[in-house]
């Protein structure tokens, strides 16, 4: 590619990535991803490849609390388009294929499974074996996951793949998993009003706690919680002005308390902004340490010893946030 090609490219680039607001990083990249496949994928597939650098699980929320500035957009392709001939009528080519979505054969049997055990699951065919059931005559693959809404499952989703060179695993089920709650909370099989917000988080952390704060974002998701994680990928004023934003529109800051995170500048940053904005701070107890003064009249729910109780506290404690916030 010549420097000029190269340029405008990088100009493209830089203007599109401004013009996208709240979870910029996660849309940007999730936009070269699909630039990138090799053909149509879904959003599971498109969280997996190197340029998508920020984690499966900020897929689906970059698409649930992303924003974008569609008037700049839209002026950055005009001028973007190319120069008109000097004589002659301009002509436009524009390509509007369809993403071809045959129908999925869905076996019922594992939905209900799925829907009664509240647990995604995997089924595989056997090599060699026939399918046990005519609706899975075809498939290679099938992953099922439950929709829960409200602490009960309401309807799965099914997602199957005839290809036995790039088979579905388990690494796919959390990501179906979090698919599925989005759908389900945005879905309403009974009443005539509308079902309520879910409440929404900013998780405040330290990043050697990264692994521990993975594992609780995704049982918070599955239990209809909205997060917001930063995956502590970038710094600068810039970066600083997103995170503001983000715990601003949030109903609150969970704080994820351990050694290393009472003694982190992010952390600390962190609060002082939630304290600003007046947000409700709810911290959680990763790790023993020992409380900052400005912290110890806070009450704290622990998830040391007993995860599982501390984050039935936890979820009990979080789904009022949407009422508090009106």
């Amino acid at each position: 590619m010549d420097s000029t090609a190269l340029a405008t490219l990088k100009h493209f680039r830089g203007a599109i990535y401004r013009a996208l607001g709240l979870r910029k990083d996660s849309l940007f990249e999730l936009l070269e991803a699909a630039l990138a496949a090799p053909g149509p994928a879904t959003l599971v597939r498109l969280s997996l490849p190197p340029v998508f650098r920020r984690g499966w699980a900020s897929a689906a929320d970059a698409l649930a609390d992303g924003s974008l500035d569609e008037e700049g957009c839209r002026r950055l392709v005009r001028r973007s388009l190319a120069e008109q001939p000097l004589a002659g009528r301009p002509v436009w080519a524009v390509d509007g294929t369809v993403w071809p979505r045959p129908a999925a054969a869905t076996s019922f049997t594992l939905a209900r499974r799925a829907i009664d055990s509240e647990h995604a699951l995997l089924w595989r065919r056997t090599p060699g074996a026939a399918a046990s059931s005519p609706s899975l005559s075809a498939t290679a693959s099938a992953l099922y996951a439950p929709m829960v809404r409200a602490g009960r499952a309401v309807g799965a989703v099914h997602l199957d793949t005839v290809s036995t060179t790039t088979p579905l695993a388990s690494r796919d089920l959390p990501r179906l998993g979090v698919m599925a709650n989005i759908i389900g909370a945005a879905i309403d099989l009974h009443a005539p009003t509308p079902f309520p917000r879910l409440p929404g988080i900013f998780v405040s952390y330290a990043h050697a706690d990264g692994d521990f704060v993975r594992r609780l974002v995704g049982d918070l998701r599955r239990r209809q919680i909205r997060v917001w994680l930063d995956e502590r990928l970038r710094s600068g004023e810039a970066w600083r002005q997103q995170l503001h934003t983000a715990i601003g529109a949030a109903d609150a800051l969970l704080l994820v308390l351990s050694p290393a995170s009472v003694t982190s500048e992010y952390v600390q940053w962190e609060i002082g902004v939630a304290n600003d904005l007046n947000k409700l701070l709810v911290p959680v107890v990763h790790q023993p340490y020992q409380p900052p003064e400005a912290l110890q009249e806070l009450q704290y729910i622990s998830l040391e010893k007993d995860y599982a109780a501390g984050l039935q506290n936890l979820r009990e404690r979080l789904m009022p946030l949407t009422e508090r916030a009106t």
